[in-house]
């Protein structure tokens, strides 16, 4: 999708709140799964990149559930933990780890440091934008501002927030197979507090933050992470080609991982 056109598609959301919510709603997400749809296709990928079929997936950021249910999709035997700090989306998480099972909910946010801390959300004529949800206050204005807004109106912008707690994931004693990560610009502070469990369990890590000699990309370099995207059913080296998300494996797998999908043709 052209910068244009993503201009336009935010300016209708921003406009018609019920259509926004439709569409970031838990609701849209269990339509998904049960047509065996996922919401973001490089989770396809999932299944070439584990050994076992009940691998250990942390989802941190996991705001409606729609990673939990599209990590099930593509593996239903996965042990998820899902790492989500907003209290409004306890209750949905919550009845969505029961009826999947083999979900846990964590209800705090990853980060490099243990405490506390504030989550930021913007708030745009009136409706609040609760998926854009960050740790960074600049990130999250940064999605509402007049190069991303046809008829921008600053007058109608502002910010909310509430206090959350934090921890390292290195404080937790996990051992995964994969990390996925959407936290809205803070993932570099994920992976500072995840690298002794990352140099241990030498998990494949999923996002849209990682491209080649990016911040995340140089926490992980040094311990033998190169970068790969999931393009049209199959790996690319590198982050040139256009992609939702991209994929840090370790350097040993990398040659296994892109030949597979090359001898097994595309996967869709």
């Amino acid at each position: 999708m052209g910068t244009e056109v993503r201009k336009v598609v935010r300016s209708v959301l921003l406009r018609l709140p019920p259509v926004y919510e439709a569409l970031t709603s838990q609701r849209r997400y269990l339509v998904y799964h049960r047509l065996g749809i996922v919401h973001e296709p490089d989770f396809r990928a999932f299944p070439l990149l584990v050994s076992r079929p009940d691998p250990v997936v942390l989802d941190i950021g996991g705001n409606e559930g729609q990673s939990i249910l599209s990590i099930k999709t593509v593996l239903p035997n996965a042990r998820i933990t899902t790492f989500e700090p907003a209290g409004r989306h306890e209750e949905k998480l919550q009845d969505l780890a029961t009826r999947m099972g083999g979900v846990r909910i964590e209800t705090c946010a990853l980060s490099d440091t243990d405490g506390e801390a504030e989550i930021f959300w913007p708030v745009y004529r009136g409706r609040a934008m609760h998926a854009l949800a960050s740790l960074d206050p600049h990130e999250v204005m940064s999605w509402i501002i007049p190069e991303r807004v046809y008829g921008y109106e600053p007058d109608r912008v502002s910010i909310e927030s509430e206090r959350i707690d934090v921890r390292r994931l290195d404080s937790f004693d996990l051992e995964p197979d994969i990390l996925k990560i959407d936290v809205q610009g803070t993932e570099a502070r994920v992976l500072r507090g995840a690298l002794a469990t990352i140099e241990h369990s030498r998990p494949v890590v999923m996002s849209e933050d990682l491209i080649e000699d990016s911040e995340s990309h140089g926490l992980l370099k040094p311990l033998g992470y190169d970068v790969v995207t999931f393009r049209k059913g199959t790996f690319e080296r590198g982050s040139t080609a256009p992609a939702t998300n991209r994929f840090l494996i370790p350097s040993e797998r990398v040659p296994d991982v892109v030949s597979r999908t090359e001898s097994r043709g595309r996967v869709h």
